[in-house]
């Protein structure tokens, strides 16, 4: 497989535990970032949690200038009313997402088709306060379905969940406030199988125990492709 061609039918995802990316990336990475990244990044208090977006938004540009053959740190972005990046053209043919959480970041890159990507990492987050989240976030049978849950499974079930219901979003570029509630990703999917929600296809992804994973992709998926890509595909050692 040519690493940085993306065929129509195909999606690369790209999965790195940004704790082990190497130290001469790390090193240059900030380089990457445009001055509205530079401002985005300083507005986060922990040094963990700047560190991880800037690795997310760095890995974004030098994956983006790969398969573009450009430099990343050249690539301009344009936004939707919403927020929903893009390259700017001509590189728009070039779909992405991307999201991290823990100690993952992953991208999400699609030749034209609209893409969205979640992960989430469960933390220590109470049950107690999932359950508050749903009933305020959640479609009412998603609310019903964890209710109905064993105990002991039902905070993975709210991630992934959580986890599918944003990857939606993100794909389809609506915004979060006043969306979540209003669509149901059950049943849930599984991994390598896809569930048609509207005009987007759905499944999960694999991580760890300790965290959740989705995709989305716009069409028909029946002949979708997926390529699980890791750190080691990156091309890091040129910097």
């Amino acid at each position: 497989m040519q690493i940085f061609s993306l065929k129509k039918n195909t999606l690369h995802v790209w999965a790195f535990d940004w704790t082990s990316v190497p130290e001469n990336f790390l090193g240059h990475m900030q380089s990457f970032l445009s001055p509205d990244e530079h401002t985005r990044m300083a507005r986060y208090k922990i040094q963990d949690d700047r560190t991880r977006f800037c690795a997310g938004r760095a890995l974004l540009r030098h994956l983006g200038g790969r398969y573009l053959g450009q430099d990343g740190r050249t690539l301009q972005m344009s936004f939707g009313d919403h927020g929903k990046p893009r390259w700017q053209n001509p590189c728009g043919d070039l779909r992405f997402s991307l999201s991290h959480s823990g100690v993952w970041v992953m991208i999400v890159f699609s030749e034209r088709r609209e893409v969205g990507i979640d992960v989430q990492s469960i933390g220590r987050r109470s049950l107690l306060d999932c359950m508050k989240i749903a009933k305020h976030a959640f479609h009412p049978d998603e609310v019903d379905f964890l209710k109905l849950c064993a105990e002991d499974i039902r905070l993975q079930k709210f991630y992934e969940i959580w986890t599918c219901k944003e990857a939606v979003i993100k794909a389809s570029g609506t915004g979060v406030h006043g969306a979540m509630e209003k669509f149901s990703v059950l049943p849930l999917p599984e991994q390598k199988q896809w569930t048609r929600i509207s005009r987007w296809q759905l499944r999960s992804l694999d991580a760890d125990t300790d965290t959740k994973a989705a995709i989305v992709v716009e069409g028909d998926a029946g002949n979708i492709d997926v390529k699980r890509l890791s750190i080691a595909d990156a091309g890091l050692e040129t910097f």
